[in-house]
């Protein structure tokens, strides 16, 4: 049942990522600047997580993480910031270049090659997952 329930939740959240991104250009056109309608829209998401993180914790789904754990982040670890910022700035540059569809055709392609080489040498220490039927 739990992968049901992944499996609706990925499928709509791939839908909003495309209405995500149509709103993050409407922001750009009215800022006249991408760079400033992602940062307002990564401030929304910093103000959003601040209230889940300890919503969550409230609710018993995660421990909030104690300050030893926090320090021992890597500062490798933190690309995925660097490598988010690179996609909300190129979905609110290239979509308006070159429409929606092809974007996020282009995208998803790379999502898929990408995580077949993530799964297939267990990247970043993620448990290896062999091409195959599911």
């Amino acid at each position: 049942m739990i992968q049901i329930l992944c499996a609706v939740l990925s499928f709509t959240t791939g839908a909003i990522f495309a209405v995500q991104s149509a709103i993050n250009g409407r922001l750009r056109a009215v800022t006249a600047n991408p760079v400033f309608a992602s940062l307002a829209s990564f401030g929304t998401g910093v103000l959003t997580l601040a209230v889940i993180i300890p919503l969550f914790h409230l609710l018993g789904l995660y421990e909030i993480p104690s300050l030893t754990s926090v320090l021992s982040i890597q500062p490798w670890m933190l690309i995925g910031g660097v490598i988010g910022t690179a996609l909300v700035v190129g979905s609110i540059i290239i979509p308006k270049r070159i429409g929606f569809a092809s974007y996020f055709s282009m995208l998803v392609t790379g999502q898929l090659v990408g995580s077949v080489i993530c799964d297939a040498v267990g990247l970043f220490g993620a448990e290896v997952h062999l091409p195959g039927p599911a």
